[in-house]
């Protein structure tokens, strides 16, 4: 127990996000999934959907460094407000779409999860990225929290050392 009478799971992750299978051109076998992406929830290494907020927090960077935007898109509520210190809160599916394919600042980069904490249906996340930040190569430590509600992430919150994320 943590003390307010929730259950907190400690969760340490090892080496990137991206750490579960990569599509090899094989059928899924699920044509639903195939042209919807995951479907707002995340598919665990035995390809099961699941709405465990850990795996689909860990989708998230996975599908954030392959550049897998419909996937990406899918993880998160249609009503989805992310916001980053100083700047204005991203709200709903379309704008995190538009802000992934051309607003986001960092480039061909990757995120390294050093922790995940789950307490209910929130997850926290402590890692680091290393990427391109107008045109400069850039590395960073972040803690993310998402909030999720019917297995998607309805609210998420980015907090870095860098002015624009």
């Amino acid at each position: 127990m943590d003390g307010i009478g929730g259950r907190k799971e400690w969760l340490s992750g090892v080496g990137t996000a991206s750490t579960w299978p990569q599509s090899n051109g094989e059928s899924s076998g699920n044509p639903r999934r195939e042209r919807h992406g995951l479907l707002g929830a995340a598919a665990n290494r035995s390809g099961m959907v699941t709405t465990d907020p850990e795996s689909i927090v860990r989708q998230y960077y996975e599908f954030v460094d392959a550049g897998r935007y419909d996937d990406l898109v899918a993880l998160f509520a249609e009503n989805i407000r992310y916001e980053r210190p100083g700047q204005d809160a991203i709200k709903g599916r379309d704008a995190l779409r538009e802000f992934y394919e051309s607003g986001r600042p960092l480039e061909n980069g990757s995120h390294e999860v050093h922790d995940v904490i789950v307490d209910g249906t929130t997850a926290a996340v402590r890692g680091s990225f290393t990427g391109t930040q107008d045109g400069e190569r850039v590395g960073f430590g972040f803690a993310d929290f998402h909030e999720l509600e019917n297995g998607t992430i309805a609210r998420r919150y980015t907090f870095t050392d860098r002015d624009e994320v």
